[in-house]
């Protein structure tokens, strides 16, 4: 496994508060902004990983 560059360590820590903001944002009920990022961080993470193989 190779180490990740400084731009593939920005975009999965990027991802994650994305992810985070969605997830609580659902369940405090105000999910009126999250859920169309909800595929977002998970995509970029899946692209990612694929790259790298």
């Amino acid at each position: 496994m190779k180490h990740l560059s400084w731009l593939e360590a920005f975009l999965v820590s990027a991802s994650m508060l994305l992810l985070a903001i969605d997830l609580y944002a659902v369940y405090s009920g105000d999910d009126s902004y999250a859920t169309i990022h909800y595929a977002i961080p998970l995509m970029l993470i899946y692209v990612l990983i694929e790259a790298r193989k």
